[in-house]
């Protein structure tokens, strides 16, 4: 058990059960205000996976307590301060799967799956195929399936994390190839 589990009684907590919209915002700034040996507790009626690595890179390592199919419990503790600016997070906030957390207005369970979900997909630790491969292979499946904001949203990412103009020019040659050419020949 770690030491300060001790403490978790005295957490400032949040419940972000009934809350609508986009709430990341404030909880990543509160985190970023809290010191050293401070905690945070977060209750969701789902695993907030999405929580964990953001809130670990600010320095906290975290314990999840189960109470109910309905209710968990996620106690942050800092143990350091890292070097991550405020414009560097926010920055990273759009390309969060933020809205998942509309999913806990419909219907928990499903919220709970989802998130799960998109952890299996993009939170492996070892994945068989590159963030790069996978974001050049999402960007496409959003065009063709007319998800236009979610091919953006990839194109984006895929940017940021050093797909060059030149790769970009070869796979947007594919659309063209696969949308027109195959199309018309058809």
């Amino acid at each position: 058990m770690k030491d300060w589990l001790k403490q978790k009684d005295v957490f400032e907590v949040k419940d972000v059960r009934q809350l609508k919209g986009n709430f990341l915002p404030s909880i990543l700034k509160k985190a970023r205000g809290l010191d050293i040996n401070k905690g945070l507790c977060i209750i969701q009626s789902f695993e907030p996976i999405p929580l964990y690595s953001a809130l670990s890179e600010m320095g906290y390592e975290y314990h999840i307590e189960k109470i109910s199919e309905t209710e968990y419990r996620v106690y942050f503790f800092r143990i350091a301060i890292n070097e991550i600016s405020n414009s560097e997070t926010d920055s990273e906030l759009p390309f969060k799967p933020t809205a998942i957390v509309n999913f806990n207005t419909i219907d928990s369970k499903l919220a709970d799956t989802v998130v799960n979900f998109w952890n299996h997909i993009w939170g492996q630790e070892n994945p068989a195929i590159d963030m790069k491969t996978r974001l050049l292979l999402s960007l496409p499946n959003g065009v063709g399936a007319g998800r236009m904001r979610q091919a953006v949203r990839e194109f984006v990412k895929a940017y940021t994390i050093g797909v060059t103009i030149e790769e970009f020019d070869e796979l947007f040659a594919m659309f063209t190839w696969n949308q027109g050419v195959g199309y018309f020949a058809s």
